[in-house]
């Protein structure tokens, strides 16, 4: 109903988060909120001004290994892929998806991400890829 009213899907909050963004950082929301984001041209690319300029593929990380909430991530995930989310796109600090996954010590998104196309040669703004982050947080099955 909202939207059918006008309300802007790519409105920005004062964290810089885009509803899209809120959609897929919150376990609790389920994947048809972000696709109907997405059905009303939510951009899957857009990057908030808060927390580095990340954006949604990054902020699923926040809740993609949590055991109930996996599926509903991965249906995410491939929401936003369908939608024409670059997988490698960086935010403020160089990061791509997958090195803010091996940031967060996820393995499980590490590997969703790996299995649908992540580069893992993109590195940082520090010069670290993804396996200086992995080796840092420690996530031995990953390597």
């Amino acid at each position: 109903v909202l939207l059918e009213y006008g309300a802007d899907v790519d409105a920005v909050s004062r964290e810089g988060l885009s509803p899209l963004s809120y959609s897929t950082s919150q376990g609790t929301t389920r994947s048809s909120v972000t696709a109907t984001l997405l059905s009303y041209g939510a951009n899957p690319n857009r990057r908030g001004s808060g927390n580095e300029g990340m954006g949604a593929l990054e902020y699923l990380c926040l809740k993609f290994s949590e055991p109930d909430k996996a599926l509903e991530s991965t249906r995410k995930l491939d929401l936003l892929l369908e939608a024409g989310a670059d997988i490698d796109q960086r935010n403020g600090s160089g990061k791509s998806p997958l090195l803010v996954a091996a940031a967060c010590n996820d393995f499980v998104y590490i590997t969703s991400l790996l299995h649908r196309g992540a580069s893992v040669a993109i590195a940082d703004v520090e010069g670290r890829a993804v396996l200086h982050h992995v080796a840092l947080e420690g996530t031995w099955e990953a390597i």
